[in-house]
């Protein structure tokens, strides 16, 4: 695994990043954007970096404010801080045309950096991505997560893939619907590629639907994966993840 880096963010602290450089911007560089309380050191984030090197194309990996290695507070996030920071990265880092993994959170973050840097995004790869998905947290919240969200400012929910439970905040919350995009549509007139387990228990299946008519591009192609969980981890799905990626880079 190659070396972390770091690089003074646009939020006051510090974020950390792995860059694989295989020389040339002759093609696109790929980023790869992780998910809520995840981090570039995750299956998906390792498995883009060997194919990166066996491949020979350069490659980014970060992590947002308060996620994984970099600095700052997690509970001061929100998508609008998260997006800017990995924005700073991939505007000191890199040049030429880019091609956008995210997973999860970081397709909604994909998303919006894609449209503030529209001319530089060659492509987008979505994996299970959740735009707007921070109200719908409040649509399920029990008595007693209401009480502590009103009295104290965030509210705590279990976490199926840690022993430490998903912490949502006022910030997190208030902040992230200045970037909500289903309702106004998403500006990006690129090829999209959405890969959707259709076990999801965190993102319904259904949202990718509402992605495509969002979206103004007319290249729009959802992949179902009848038996995918919402990681799209497993060795099947990551095959399927390289053979998008290089379809969309041949």
């Amino acid at each position: 695994m190659s070396k972390t880096q770091f690089i003074a963010g646009p939020n006051g602290y510090d974020l950390a990043y792995v860059y694989t450089d295989n020389g040339g911007d002759q093609n696109p560089t790929v980023v790869f954007l992780g998910g809520f309380r995840s981090d570039m050191s995750g299956t998906k984030a390792l498995f883009l970096e060997n194919l990166a090197k066996e491949q020979g194309f350069n490659y980014l990996r970060l992590d947002y404010g308060g996620h994984g290695e970099s600095g700052g507070k997690f509970e001061d996030g929100s998508i609008k801080s998260w997006a800017a920071d990995a924005l700073h990265i991939i505007n000191e880092l890199t040049n030429g045309p880019l091609i956008i993994i995210g997973s999860s959170m970081g397709g909604w973050i994909s998303y919006v950096i894609a449209e503030q840097i529209s001319e530089r995004v060659r492509a987008l790869i979505g994996i299970a991505p959740a735009p707007d998905f921070t109200d719908e947290f409040l649509d399920h919240m029990n008595t007693e997560q209401e009480n502590q969200y009103h009295s104290e400012g965030y509210f705590t929910a279990p976490n199926e893939y840690s022993d430490e439970p998903y912490i949502f905040t006022r910030t997190l919350i208030e902040d992230s619907r200045e970037c909500f995009l289903l309702g106004r549509g998403i500006t990006y007139d690129g090829p999209v590629r959405i890969l959707q387990g259709k076990l999801d228990n965190s993102v319904p299946w259904e949202k990718a639907q509402r992605i495509k008519e969002a979206l103004s591009s007319d290249d729009v192609e959802i992949t179902y994966i009848e038996d995918g969980d919402h990681s799209l981890s497993a060795t099947n799905n990551l095959s399927l993840l390289k053979s998008t990626l290089m379809n969309i880079m041949s």
